[in-house]
């Protein structure tokens, strides 16, 4: 919390963390101590639009910065690769508009076109939080 207060005043901002978040930051490994804390902490500060940082976004850049190696897909079985695809997608489109309060955010960090992306929630029955 000292370090939200911090740069909460650094750039000017009323930003706090979603109660669900504190868990998954105090049950990560932190091998990087207490610089890493503060390191994904300012980078959520800085790339969270809102003013609640979410616990998804959390767990986005704690597995982004945890290693530049590890996959952030784990492949259990084999499917088919269209199966796979629609799978991958449904999941990333939800998470997006999870993190991201409108459709048209969650187009631009996917790389979508907005209108792409309502057609895919029509097809995947994506149920939006309000």
């Amino acid at each position: 919390m000292h370090f939200i207060q911090l740069y909460n005043e650094k750039y000017k901002v009323a930003k706090r963390l979603d109660p669900k978040a504190v868990p998954i930051l105090e049950s990560y490994n932190w091998p990087g101590n207490v610089r890493e804390l503060q390191n994904i902490l300012e980078r959520l500060m800085v790339v969270t639009d809102e003013e609640l940082i979410q616990s998804l976004q959390v767990q986005y850049q704690l597995t982004k910065f945890n290693s530049k190696f590890n996959s952030p897909i784990t492949i259990n079985e084999l499917i088919p690769i269209h199966e796979a695809r629609d799978i991958v997608e449904k999941e990333l489109i939800t998470m997006a508009l999870d993190c991201y309060s409108s459709i048209r955010k969650a187009a631009e960090v996917l790389g979508l076109d907005h209108s792409n992306i309502v057609r895919k929630v029509a097809k995947y029955g994506i149920k939006r939080k309000l």
